[in-house]
């Protein structure tokens, strides 16, 4: 265990960027398998500063930066705090791609999204 980590309270002690990246695969076929409460990843998330903008039901947007991004998921930072809903799209400006995504947690100004469906091209949403 690293120093300043509080088993009763999993962060903290921790920047909270360090909170929230991947713990190492423990693998195996032993391995217990991960439940939606628990924050095991099978793959490494890219440190990154893109322009991203989610898109809601109503066609309405909101800014965000994508603060790190993997095969199955990203961590978005707003401007603002608000409630986001479960499902909605995010466009990666930089990209220029959209994917649906769904809501895994929201702190604050903070959120975790998985990727729930493929990526495709979004000229028309830009």
């Amino acid at each position: 265990m690293k120093m300043g980590q509080n088993l009763a309270f999993p962060g903290v002690g921790a920047r909270m960027e360090d909170a929230n990246m991947e713990q190492p695969d423990s693998g195996g076929p032993n391995a217990p398998e991960a439940t939606e409460s628990e924050e095991h990843r099978n793959v490494h998330r890219q440190r990154t500063l893109k322009r991203a903008r989610v898109v809601l039901e109503d066609r309405s947007t909101i800014d965000c930066t994508i603060r790190d991004i993997s095969k199955g998921g990203a961590h978005l930072v707003f401007g603002d705090a608000f409630k986001l809903p479960e499902t909605f799209r995010l466009i990666n400006v930089t990209a220029s791609t959209i994917t649906p995504v769904r809501l895994r947690w929201q702190r604050g100004k903070e959120a975790g999204v998985s990727f729930d469906g493929p990526e495709e091209p979004a000229q028309s949403h830009l």
